[in-house]
């Protein structure tokens, strides 16, 4: 096929060499059929240098380059040589097909023929991977494995059960399946979608913001927790209330008036006893709930300004007073 090449060259130089020496083209377009084929063939010859040295790339861009200024049949078999050993399987197998049917009866092309059983077998599935907005990493099967690239992108893969993950910042990552089929090259095109951002605040508002949302909290917890001591305790004050009533009755009972029991005596004396135990527990439970509520306020009022607070409980005859003392 090197002997082709340096035939159809020949061939070429020849013939626009006869054309200027007839005169059938005009001497400005003489000169540009001359540097035209000076061009080819150096462009030739570089792509059969970096083929003979097995740098394939650099070959098959030579050879592309000649083809488009100099479209011989012959540069196409060496096209589908290169791409074929750059692994661009798809390319060979059409850079070979149009060389076989552009020239059916040469003896390399019946050769070239079969190799292409051969390369249809072993071809993959290409998918033309892309994204909206474009520039998206493409992984395949694992995001640890090593990035295809960024989109648009094709990429080559071998047949069989495929997954992409696309994963760009500032989107949220998108997952396809799909399903790789021998010579086949299916799109597959997604929409990213933005991912939700998170507000950045300054660490000394967000510890800020923070203290305020806890005070809140001690404020409310506090209040409730006070009231309900506070109801507590006059509730407490009401069994007093009535244990003094109670004890008031028995002291005056009179024992020698009609009717008078002492099994009512009794009675009198049992409810001025539950009066007074019932008042003593509402007590307790009422100064513990005041208390553990005035500390809660104190706790929400020293957040927002330290300052001299004290709490006071004091029992006294009738039940217990609680005092708060200090700025807010």
């Amino acid at each position: 096929m090197a002997s082709m090449l340096k035939r159809r060259a020949s061939q070429l130089v020849f013939g626009m060499c006869l054309m200027g020496a007839v005169g059938t083209l005009p001497a400005d377009a003489q000169a540009q059929e001359q540097v035209d084929a000076k061009q080819i063939l150096a462009l030739i010859a570089e792509a059969n240098a970096h083929f003979d040295a097995e740098e394939f790339g650099p070959a098959l861009e030579k050879y592309k380059k000649a083809f488009e200024l100099y479209p011989d049949p012959s540069l196409l078999y060496r096209m589908g040589l290169s791409a074929e050993r750059t692994g661009n399987i798809f390319d060979a197998i059409d850079y070979l097909e149009r060389f076989v049917d552009a020239v059916p009866d040469d003896k390399t092309a019946k050769q070239v023929a079969e190799r292409l059983e051969d390369l249809r077998a072993k071809m993959p599935a290409r998918f033309m991977l892309e994204s909206d907005p474009a520039g998206a990493t493409v992984y395949a099967d694992s995001m640890q494995s090593e990035a295809l690239g960024t989109t648009p992108l094709q990429v080559d893969v071998e047949p069989g059960s495929r997954v992409f993950f696309f994963e760009m910042e500032g989107f949220q990552n998108e997952v396809r399946n799909a399903e790789a089929k021998r010579g086949e090259n299916p799109a597959i095109t997604v929409t990213l979608k933005e991912a939700r951002s998170l507000a950045v605040v300054d660490p000394n508002e967000s510890v800020g913001a923070s203290t305020e949302s806890e005070g809140t909290n001690f404020a409310v917890w506090g209040w409730v927790t006070t009231g309900l001591g506070v109801a507590t305790l006059a509730t407490g004050g009401v069994f007093s209330f009535l244990s003094m009533q109670a004890t008031d009755d028995v002291n005056s009972y009179d024992k020698r008036a009609p009717g008078a029991t002492q099994a009512e005596l009794n009675g009198l004396k049992d409810d001025a006893n539950g009066y007074y135990d019932s008042s003593i527990y509402l007590y307790a439970a009422g100064g513990v709930l005041t208390a553990a509520g005035v500390t809660l306020l104190i706790i929400d009022a020293l957040q927002d300004e330290p300052a001299g607070t004290s709490l006071f409980v004091s029992p006294n005859p009738e039940g217990a007073s609680v005092g708060l003392q200090g700025t807010f």
